[in-house]
Protein backbone atom coordinates (compact mmCIF):
# COMPACT_ATOMS: atom_id res chain seq x y z
CA UNK A 1 0.00 0.00 0.00
CA UNK A 2 1.25 3.48 -0.84
CA UNK A 3 2.53 5.48 2.12
CA UNK A 4 0.24 8.41 1.34
CA UNK A 5 -2.82 6.14 1.32
CA UNK A 6 -1.75 4.57 4.61
CA UNK A 7 -1.46 8.09 6.09
CA UNK A 8 -4.96 8.87 4.75
CA UNK A 9 -6.34 5.80 6.53
CA UNK A 10 -4.61 6.86 9.77
CA UNK A 11 -6.48 10.16 9.54
CA UNK A 12 -9.79 8.38 8.97
CA UNK A 13 -9.18 6.24 12.06
CA UNK A 14 -8.27 9.23 14.26
CA UNK A 15 -11.20 11.26 12.91
CA UNK A 16 -13.65 8.45 13.76
CA UNK A 17 -12.44 7.93 17.32
CA UNK A 18 -15.22 8.23 19.89
CA UNK A 19 -13.46 11.13 21.61
CA UNK A 20 -13.30 14.45 19.79
CA UNK A 21 -10.10 15.35 21.65
CA UNK A 22 -8.24 12.73 19.61
CA UNK A 23 -8.84 14.74 16.44
CA UNK A 24 -9.17 18.31 17.68
CA UNK A 25 -6.97 18.63 20.79
CA UNK A 26 -4.26 15.97 20.54
CA UNK A 27 -2.05 17.91 18.13
CA UNK A 28 -3.25 15.82 15.20
CA UNK A 29 -4.46 18.89 13.31
CA UNK A 30 -1.05 20.54 13.72
CA UNK A 31 0.30 17.97 11.26
CA UNK A 32 -2.83 16.83 9.43
CA UNK A 33 -4.65 19.87 8.09
CA UNK A 34 -8.43 19.49 8.29
CA UNK A 35 -9.94 18.76 4.87
CA UNK A 36 -6.94 17.08 3.24
CA UNK A 37 -8.11 14.81 0.42
CA UNK A 38 -6.71 11.41 -0.46
CA UNK A 39 -4.92 12.98 -3.43
CA UNK A 40 -3.34 15.59 -1.12
CA UNK A 41 -2.30 12.86 1.27
CA UNK A 42 -0.62 10.90 -1.52
CA UNK A 43 1.59 13.88 -2.33
CA UNK A 44 2.12 15.20 1.22
CA UNK A 45 2.90 11.88 2.91
CA UNK A 46 4.15 9.81 -0.01
CA UNK A 47 7.81 10.02 1.01
CA UNK A 48 9.26 7.94 3.85
CA UNK A 49 10.23 10.88 6.09
CA UNK A 50 6.79 12.55 6.02
CA UNK A 51 5.06 9.21 6.42
CA UNK A 52 7.22 8.26 9.43
CA UNK A 53 6.35 11.57 11.11
CA UNK A 54 2.60 11.09 10.64
CA UNK A 55 2.82 7.44 11.74
CA UNK A 56 4.64 8.42 14.93
CA UNK A 57 1.92 10.94 15.79
CA UNK A 58 -0.80 8.45 14.81
CA UNK A 59 0.61 5.89 17.25
CA UNK A 60 0.78 8.49 20.06
CA UNK A 61 -2.81 9.65 19.53
CA UNK A 62 -4.06 6.09 19.02
CA UNK A 63 -2.47 4.86 22.24
CA UNK A 64 -3.93 7.72 24.27
CA UNK A 65 -7.50 7.53 22.94
CA UNK A 66 -8.22 4.00 21.66
CA UNK A 67 -9.95 3.02 24.90
CA UNK A 68 -12.89 5.26 23.89
CA UNK A 69 -13.48 3.26 20.70
CA UNK A 70 -14.68 4.40 17.29
CA UNK A 71 -18.05 5.82 16.28
CA UNK A 72 -20.05 5.24 14.20
CA UNK A 73 -19.13 1.66 13.45
CA UNK A 74 -21.12 1.82 10.22
CA UNK A 75 -18.67 4.42 8.83
CA UNK A 76 -15.59 2.24 9.37
CA UNK A 77 -14.31 0.36 6.33
CA UNK A 78 -12.88 -3.17 6.54
CA UNK A 79 -9.50 -1.68 5.60
CA UNK A 80 -9.68 0.75 8.55
CA UNK A 81 -10.73 -2.03 10.93
CA UNK A 82 -7.76 -4.16 9.84
CA UNK A 83 -5.39 -1.25 10.54
CA UNK A 84 -7.01 -0.72 13.94
CA UNK A 85 -6.52 -4.43 14.75
CA UNK A 86 -2.89 -4.31 13.59
CA UNK A 87 -2.20 -1.16 15.64
CA UNK A 88 -3.85 -2.64 18.72
CA UNK A 89 -1.60 -5.69 18.40
CA UNK A 90 1.43 -3.38 18.66
CA UNK A 91 0.21 -2.05 22.03
CA UNK A 92 -1.68 -4.98 23.53
CA UNK A 93 -1.59 -8.43 21.96
CA UNK A 94 -4.66 -9.42 24.03
CA UNK A 95 -6.83 -6.60 22.67
CA UNK A 96 -9.96 -7.83 20.93
CA UNK A 97 -12.28 -5.61 18.93
CA UNK A 98 -16.00 -5.96 19.52
CA UNK A 99 -19.01 -4.17 18.14
CA UNK A 100 -21.48 -2.66 20.60
CA UNK A 101 -24.38 -1.14 18.70
CA UNK A 102 -22.81 1.46 16.41
CA UNK A 103 -19.63 1.68 18.50
CA UNK A 104 -16.40 -0.30 18.04
CA UNK A 105 -14.54 -0.98 21.31
CA UNK A 106 -11.91 -3.27 22.74
CA UNK A 107 -13.50 -6.09 24.75
CA UNK A 108 -11.86 -4.79 27.93
CA UNK A 109 -13.39 -1.32 27.43
CA UNK A 110 -16.72 -2.94 26.56
CA UNK A 111 -16.75 -5.02 29.74
CA UNK A 112 -15.80 -1.99 31.83
CA UNK A 113 -18.81 -0.06 30.55
CA UNK A 114 -21.43 -2.83 30.29
CA UNK A 115 -22.70 -5.80 32.28
CA UNK A 116 -21.25 -8.56 30.15
CA UNK A 117 -20.49 -9.95 26.76
CA UNK A 118 -22.51 -12.22 24.48
CA UNK A 119 -20.41 -14.79 22.62
CA UNK A 120 -21.09 -17.72 20.33
CA UNK A 121 -19.03 -20.86 20.89
CA UNK A 122 -20.14 -23.52 18.40
CA UNK A 123 -17.48 -26.10 19.33
CA UNK A 124 -18.14 -26.39 23.08
CA UNK A 125 -21.06 -27.93 24.92
CA UNK A 126 -22.36 -26.25 28.07
CA UNK A 127 -20.58 -28.86 30.20
CA UNK A 128 -17.28 -28.35 28.33
CA UNK A 129 -17.56 -24.58 28.78
CA UNK A 130 -18.26 -25.08 32.49
CA UNK A 131 -15.05 -27.10 32.85
CA UNK A 132 -13.11 -24.64 30.68
CA UNK A 133 -14.12 -21.61 32.76
CA UNK A 134 -13.74 -23.27 36.17
CA UNK A 135 -10.58 -21.29 37.05
CA UNK A 136 -12.02 -17.87 36.12
CA UNK A 137 -14.10 -15.49 38.21
CA UNK A 138 -16.79 -15.51 35.52
CA UNK A 139 -20.52 -15.96 35.62
CA UNK A 140 -22.26 -17.14 32.48
CA UNK A 141 -25.63 -18.19 31.28
CA UNK A 142 -26.68 -20.03 28.19
CA UNK A 143 -28.77 -18.19 25.64
CA UNK A 144 -30.15 -19.64 22.40
CA UNK A 145 -28.09 -22.42 20.82
CA UNK A 146 -24.39 -22.06 21.53
CA UNK A 147 -24.57 -18.44 22.67
CA UNK A 148 -23.44 -17.56 26.17
CA UNK A 149 -23.53 -14.35 28.16
CA UNK A 150 -20.28 -13.91 30.15
CA UNK A 151 -19.87 -11.43 32.97
CA UNK A 152 -17.54 -10.91 35.91
CA UNK A 153 -14.09 -9.51 36.54
CA UNK A 154 -12.32 -12.23 34.51
CA UNK A 155 -14.66 -12.17 31.49
CA UNK A 156 -12.10 -10.40 29.28
CA UNK A 157 -9.36 -12.89 30.22
CA UNK A 158 -11.68 -15.84 29.64
CA UNK A 159 -12.50 -14.39 26.22
CA UNK A 160 -8.78 -14.01 25.43
CA UNK A 161 -8.19 -17.67 26.34
CA UNK A 162 -11.17 -18.88 24.30
CA UNK A 163 -9.70 -17.06 21.30
CA UNK A 164 -6.16 -18.31 22.00
CA UNK A 165 -7.42 -21.88 22.13
CA UNK A 166 -9.28 -21.48 18.83
CA UNK A 167 -12.88 -21.60 20.08
CA UNK A 168 -13.67 -18.07 18.86
CA UNK A 169 -12.14 -16.33 15.80
CA UNK A 170 -9.95 -13.39 16.89
CA UNK A 171 -10.93 -11.23 13.93
CA UNK A 172 -14.66 -11.88 14.32
CA UNK A 173 -16.53 -8.69 14.97
CA UNK A 174 -19.90 -9.47 16.44
CA UNK A 175 -22.70 -7.88 18.37
CA UNK A 176 -22.00 -8.06 22.09
CA UNK A 177 -24.37 -7.88 25.05
CA UNK A 178 -25.37 -4.76 26.94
Amino acid sequence: MELGKQAWLYNQIIRKMNNEEAYYLSGWLNVWLDGISLEDSLSMFGDKKSYDEIRELYLEVFEEYYIDGWYPFSDLTREEIKIIQKTLAEFDNEAILVRHGNLLLTSEAHLTNTKGILISIPDLTFEELTNYLADYNVFYERRRGNKYFLQGEDAHYALVELIADGFIARDAIGEFGK
